[in-house]
């Protein structure tokens, strides 16, 4: 195979010799020369030459098609985050916009753009006291408004014995007539306390109800939004409402950022699941040793209670998380632009730049729509189509190139509306704690105040391509799919601290459209983990691990997943 790339006078001649071919096509004369011609190929050729010639260059363009074939995350800058913390003295509370904008201002003066990540409710909720259980002792954990209230607390761990692995318990007050819908919770973590966050967001949350039990019409699980989010939701369909806007929410596709993994944000509440207690049913004995010299009216205020189940050997819980806030929300440096694009002044194929709208330091983040003069979605150069006339775009790298849509007389449209957004990059980081303000003035809220809890970080200028193709190495190999035996039974056992063994059978089995292998894989359950309700954990459990071994096994391999109980200490 020939490696080499063409020069100059061989393209020159290549195109010369087709543009003969096209003259006598038309019966037109193909000995005469146009000297103006000559030179317009000459420099066309000229151009090509330098782009055959830059390889990185090459390898660069041919890197992000093959990364926006695959749907990999592509090669672009990465926005920064910030946790944005919301006041107001509403008492009923305050829906935010789903585009609320704001701004920080750098160090150097100039003001950045930001948007929230999701929007929330922002009401007079707040964290009441955080109790941990460990290693057989409960301690008060984070701080609360038991603190502003004058409540002495025994901040001492205290023996005691409730016959479960560690668990975190979250109380909530005062409560508005909405509950805790949609109201976000940003939780701080300490050094070394990374394994505690993975399972507050992998684990069940449940919701205490009036007798301050836990049923499972109030188990909640989190999912990865905008950012990375995580959106709390009921598992069961009693006690489930939309989030506000729900069809919005998701229209940003943002990488996640440093802190959204650690902002969790409740779905909306039904009536018949907005459930307050005194004190949960299994720490009620313990409850008073905790608050000695409490009044009677702290000692039996309501509130809104959450338990959270975590392994016995995570990280210790009362040092691992060092704050949890409520009426919380990241923010990521993004900015929504528009642009006209004209394709009978610039061609009917261009590629966009962004510099005059987002100014010079900006890059491409992603597309969020591409319509045609009579409102039709324009396709990735990927997608496939039945209609020849159908407008086509591709983002490669930092930047997007579009083919204009064509009418019936393959003729191409005269232009197309394009939205998009666009990030500062490494630019925003570092704005300091206090910097950020609204981008408008927000009239009908004008009591609402705001205040970033960290300094931004994350940002980065856009990738580099031996990095990206470092993810596109991982993202094609098979170390995280399921080849053999040996892969299937590591990926059930490591999927979660509660299953104790598995045992994979293999089997081909006839059927009308022939011969196809089935697995089944054989999990023990530790029941000590499934304290609550535990044939509802258990089939939710069976059902994600499902979810999750099919998701990395080959097509047409059917997977059966069955469990029995592991009696263990607790």
């Amino acid at each position: 195979m020939d490696y080499t790339f063409p020069n100059r006078a061989s393209i020159e001649a290549e195109i010369l010799q087709q543009f003969r071919r096209e003259l006598a096509s038309q019966d037109l004369p193909t000995d005469q020369s146009d000297p103006l011609i000559r030179i317009l190929f000459r420099s066309f050729s000229a151009s090509l030459e330098r782009l055959y010639s830059d390889r990185e260059e090459a390898r660069k363009l041919l890197l992000d098609e093959l990364i926006d074939g695959l749907e990999v995350e592509r090669r672009t800058a990465r926005p920064a985050q910030t946790v944005i913390h919301f006041e107001s003295s509403r008492s009923h509370g305050i829906q935010l916009p789903d585009d609320l904008s704001l701004i920080g201002q750098a160090n150097d003066g100039d003001k950045i753009p930001f948007m929230i990540d999701m929007p929330i409710r922002v009401c007079g909720t707040d964290l009441a006291f955080a109790i941990a259980y460990q290693n057989g002792t409960v301690q008060l954990s984070s701080e609360g408004t038991h603190d502003k209230q004058g409540a002495a607390s025994n901040r001492n761990p205290i023996s005691f014995s409730l016959g479960q692995p560690a668990v975190l318990y979250l109380a909530f007050e005062p409560l508005g007539p909405a509950h805790l819908s949609n109201v976000g919770l940003y939780i701080g973590l300490g050094t070394n306390a990374s394994d505690i966050l993975g399972f507050l967001q992998s684990e069940c949350w449940r919701l205490a109800d009036n007798e301050g039990n836990f049923p499972s019409s109030g188990f909640m699980r989190s999912s990865q939004g905008p950012g990375g989010i995580r959106k709390l939701s009921f598992v069961l369909s009693k006690g489930r409402e939309e989030y506000p806007d729900e069809r919005d929410i998701s229209r940003v596709p943002l990488p996640t950022g440093p802190f959204g993994g650690r902002v969790f944000v409740f779905p909306g509440i039904s009536e018949g699941n907005q459930w307050k207690c005194v004190v949960p049913t299994e720490i009620k004995s313990i409850f008073p040793r905790l608050f000695p010299q409490a009044d009677s009216e702290f000692m039996n205020r309501p509130r809104a209670w959450l338990k959270i189940i975590l392994p016995p050997d995570v990280s210790k819980i009362t040092t691992g998380i060092s704050a949890v806030q409520t009426n919380c929300i990241s923010a990521s440096n993004v900015e929504v632009i528009n642009r006209s694009l004209h394709f009978d002044q610039d061609g009917a194929c261009q590629p966009v730049s962004i510099s005059k709208e987002g100014g010079a330091d900006s890059f491409f983040l992603h597309p969020l729509s591409l319509l045609s003069e009579s409102n039709e979605e324009y396709l990735r150069f990927a997608d496939p189509s039945s209609s020849p006339y159908v407008g086509r775009y591709g983002v490669k790298g930092g930047r997007i190139e579009v083919t204009a849509a064509r009418r019936t007389g393959n003729e191409p449209t005269n232009r197309a509306t394009l939205r998009f957004l666009s990030t500062k990059g490494a630019k925003g980081n570092g704005i300091d704690s206090g910097a950020f303000q609204a981008a408008v003035s927000m009239k009908d809220v004008p009591d609402l105040q705001l205040y970033n809890l960290v300094p931004s970080a994350g940002g980065r200028d856009e990738e580099d391509s031996a990095r990206a193709q470092m993810r596109l190495s991982h993202a094609i190999l098979s170390r995280n799919r399921i080849v053999t035996r040996k892969d299937l039974d590591v990926a059930a056992r490591s999927y979660d601290w509660r299953i104790g063994r598995a045992t994979i059978e293999r089997e081909v089995v006839r059927s009308n459209r022939g011969l196809f292998v089935k697995y089944v894989a054989n999990v023990t359950l530790k029941r000590h983990g499934f304290p609550d309700q535990p044939e509802v954990e258990r089939e939710l459990l069976l059902d994600d691990l499902r979810t999750f071994l099919a998701a990395k096994l080959p097509m047409d391999i059917e997977l059966i997943v069955k469990s029995s109980w592991e009696e263990g200490p607790a």
